[in-house]
């Protein structure tokens, strides 16, 4: 199973996974079609869910062409300050989806 977290940073993913994405193009041979399943993780600090939308299809397109089963998203808006996630709806949302896995 492979987990995409990530805050969004200017409507995009953070630099960090999106240089791991981009290096699944050396094993591009080996992760598509394979048998994974994958979860989606996202923090952002406004809570206009139409700034969301881009990120989820990225990450949308990406399963489709990869072949891989999505196993949930949680998607988490209004989290501007560092912690703001803690004790809310989303970590408890998070909780459950990995108790499903």
């Amino acid at each position: 199973m492979v987990v995409f977290v990530t805050p969004m940073y200017y409507f995009g993913f953070s630099s960090q996974l999106k240089a791991v994405i981009d290096r699944f193009y050396a094993v591009n041979g080996r992760i598509k079609g394979a048998s994974k399943q994958s979860a989606f993780l996202m923090a952002y600090a406004n809570t206009d869910p139409k700034e969301a939308e881009p990120m989820i299809s990225h990450y949308k397109t990406l399963l489709n062409y990869l072949g891989w089963k999505d196993r949930g998203m949680v998607i988490a808006p209004g989290m501007w300050p560092a912690g703001a996630v803690q004790n809310t709806k989303y970590s408890r949302q998070v909780y459950e989806l990995g108790k499903s896995l």
